[in-house]
């Protein structure tokens, strides 16, 4: 078994679900002590994960910055929870994950698979998302059950997206993704702002033109759903692991998304 590959994804998942229930990431030293192991280890996890792009971190830091679908910043994008505010089935409520992938040489101590569903606890209202498959990730999460809180092409005319039985329950949107698959982690920052809805694909060219900003693919918003859900549905589980670049290939072309705009490059990681 890969030690450091178990305890990096471990340390992911326990990011995704703090920033699920607490509405923020947790920083290397309370992840430290969540899993009694040195700072050092939890840091080396962190840049490994950063450099394999299992999440962003701020520049010359160990702090987590993007941890997609989420954005720990402001965006375009704030995903709120529909319902009564209880959390999403397997979300532990101190948003650590159960043990299984446990620092080297530490024994696992308590299973965190409940979940407080108490009239004590509330979960964040909402959470900001990198990107319109990010929001849509975020939602996917959560049951299928929420509202995306957007603008249109990021300008003037707001948009609220609901969801509801695990379905977009609002239709006649498309989801514009400026640069192929080959350069999404050139700056996976700036490939994030460009992943936008637009009313229809001719705004989309005008926008394009207008912002001097690649005019790439469009997606029917079934389509963005259907990759949102297989990309990020299982983000905040323990099978969770990042997509090798032949399941990201069948996925796309199991959606329609073909041709080289949608090519995973070989250097994929």
């Amino acid at each position: 078994m890969n030690t450091h590959l178990e305890f990096d994804r471990t340390i992911r998942i326990a990011v995704i679900r703090s920033l699920i229930e607490r509405g923020r990431a947790p920083e290397a030293h309370e992840l430290a002590a969540d899993y009694d192991c040195s700072l050092e280890l939890v840091e080396a996890s962190l840049t490994r994960l950063h450099e394999h792009h299992g999440l962003v971190l701020h520049p010359h830091s160990h702090r987590v910055w993007l941890a997609h679908p989420f954005s720990t910043a402001p965006t375009h994008f704030f995903v709120e929870r529909a319902g009564d505010g209880r959390m999403p089935a397997g979300v532990a409520p101190n948003g650590k994950p159960a043990a299984g992938g446990l620092a080297p040489g530490h024994a696992a101590s308590d299973s965190f698979a409940s979940v407080d569903n108490s009239d004590d606890f509330q979960a964040p209202r909402g959470w900001w998302a990198n990107c319109a498959k990010c929001a849509m990730g975020i939602v996917a999460l959560l049951g299928g059950n929420a509202r995306i809180h957007t603008r249109i092409a990021a300008e003037a005319e707001p948009l609220t997206l609901e969801f509801r039985n695990n379905a977009p329950a609002t239709g006649d949107i498309v989801m514009h993704v400026a640069l192929p698959v080959s350069r999404w982690w050139e700056n996976v920052s700036y490939t994030c702002s460009t992943i936008l809805f637009f009313r229809d694909e001719r705004q989309v060219a005008a926008w394009s033109t207008a912002h001097g900003i690649n005019h790439g693919a469009i997606l029917s918003l079934d389509q963005a759903w259907g990759l949102a859900r297989q990309w990020y549905g299982n983000a905040a589980g323990p099978e969770w692991r990042r997509k090798t670049a032949a399941e990201a290939a069948a996925l796309f072309e199991s959606l329609g998304l073909i041709g080289e705009f949608w090519a995973v490059p070989p250097n994929w990681k």
